[in-house]
């Protein structure tokens, strides 16, 4: 029906002034005006499959750009003949559906439509998340930049999990996201494998945009790589979206905190020592609560993952813990756990230290960081420590020795 064309036409024209009024190309940017021809030479098919069509982000060439608005909405008149072929096939699409494929170019994660573009604008229309596509990769010269370094770990994943949607920011972190499925990169992987990591995926993605986590400057994935630190995969597929959601607002700091690395900054130089009293010196740590004393003094464990007996660097750890009871003349006691290996060592020996009245917790290897994570989100009132450099969180403080 024409009105349902009339509605997309107003889309378009709102989205056309919205670009122009800041100063954005109006129309859907066509693949060939930005991508040398040599450049094209490169191509590889990946045959018939389906894709978000978020994920569109424009034509192969100029023939059709000018005929829609950057969200691939129609801007020509609803008098034309091209707004009763569109019109005709949104009607098809509600009835039965579009069945042939279209065919798209695909550079560096994003499509580009050579046949089809109607179909993508009808599709769109209606709220569709994919569209059947024929793929063809074109793949970008290897020139030691970050983002085309990612792509090509990007299609050895592809090669494994043929999933699209799952993008990363940073290198190594589709490998990492394939030891948490218990698999390897370049090989293909099982299908029931596949299937539950694009159900969590887009179960976790939709969550995570309802919450608008795209403003935050970080991928889809990687945000769902960091929850799947913290959090087992399988919570994805056996919890409810309530309970992912309160999840997702418990580990939000950690989120902005992944996006501002560069901010953080590495003091190599420790403060001055001052002359003041050890009960001073605790309070500038603990504001928020009541003057520790010899009869309430500060409780503390240290986590080691061997004994300082066979180990110079839990050594160095053991040191430091006996100065600080002797510098703080029983303010603040100290407890130690040794030959701490496992998530699970990590887990007893922090229940136990909570247990025994502790407040603040040292973990003293970089190992300890996944499960120290963990703990401290569903346990606010601890202090945890890490000692390790670059394993920046918010809910976790780190120090080096």
């Amino acid at each position: 029906m024409i009105e349902n064309y009339i509605k997309a036409h107003r889309t378009a024209e709102h989205e056309y002034h919205k670009a122009v009024a800041s100063g954005e190309y109006p129309y859907l940017p066509a693949l060939d005006d930005f991508l040398e021809t040599r450049k094209q030479q490169n191509q590889i098919s990946i045959g018939v499959t389906e894709i978000p069509l978020s994920m569109i982000a424009g034509t192969k060439t100029a023939g059709r750009q000018n005929s829609f608005s950057r969200g691939f909405m129609p801007l020509l008149s609803e008098k034309t003949e091209f707004a009763m072929k569109w019109s005709h096939l949104y009607d098809a699409q509600v009835s039965v559906g579009i069945r042939d494929p279209i065919l798209v170019y695909e550079y560096m994660n994003r499509f580009y439509v050579q046949e089809g573009n109607k179909r993508v604008s009808v599709s769109k229309a209606v709220g569709a998340y994919s569209i059947s596509a024929d793929v063809i990769r074109i793949l970008p010269e290897r020139n030691g930049q970050q983002e085309v370094d990612i792509y090509f770990e990007f299609i050895e994943f592809y090669q494994s999990a043929r999933i699209n949607e799952i993008l990363f920011s940073s290198k190594g972190r589709y490998a990492e996201l394939a030891r948490i499925m218990g698999q390897t990169l370049g090989t293909p992987w099982p299908d029931e494998v596949k299937e539950a990591l694009r159900s969590a995926y887009l179960c976790f993605a939709e969550i995570f945009a309802s919450k608008h986590g795209d403003r935050l400057g970080i991928t889809g994935g990687d945000a769902f790589l960091l929850y799947l630190r913290i959090f087992s995969f399988d919570s994805l597929l056996s919890e409810s979206r309530e309970r992912i959601s309160k999840r997702l607002d418990k580990i939000w700091t950690e989120f902005l905190t992944q996006n501002n690395k560069n901010s953080i900054e590495l003091w190599e130089v420790p403060d001055e020592a001052d002359t003041e009293s050890p009960a001073a010196s605790v309070k500038k740590v603990f504001p928020m609560v009541p003057a520790y004393s010899e009869k309430k003094p500060l409780k503390a464990a240290f986590l080691y993952e061997k004994d300082p007996q066979s180990s110079r660097w839990v050594y160095g750890h053991e040191l430091g813990r006996t100065e600080v009871e002797e510098r703080f003349e029983g303010i603040v006691r100290t407890c130690k756990y040794e030959n701490i290996m496992t998530e699970s060592d990590v887990e007893k020996a922090i229940e136990d230290a909570e247990e025994k009245g502790c407040e603040l917790i040292f973990t003293t290897s970089a190992a300890m960081m996944p499960q120290a994570l963990r703990i401290a989100i569903e346990k606010p009132n601890l202090k945890i420590l890490n000692c390790s450099i670059n394993l920046s969180h918010n809910k976790v403080r780190t120090y080096y020795s």
